[in-house]
């Protein structure tokens, strides 16, 4: 129960730094991404999936 908690707060605490499902921002005149930007927002995405479907939502 307590890593549960503990993983929940962590996420909570993470969600308004790394929008999932968001576009990621470029500065004007960009058009690359860095790997890791993508790779972070990928992972955010995993995790809440994986927390709903492990709560059956």
């Amino acid at each position: 129960m307590k890593f549960r908690t503990l993983m929940v707060a962590a996420i909570v605490a993470m969600l308004p730094q790394f929008k999932a499902g968001a576009q990621v921002n470029l500065p004007a005149g960009s058009t690359s991404t860095q790997l890791s930007d993508l790779m972070i927002a990928l992972q955010f995405q995993h995790i809440k999936l994986w927390f709903a479907g492990k709560h059956g939502n």
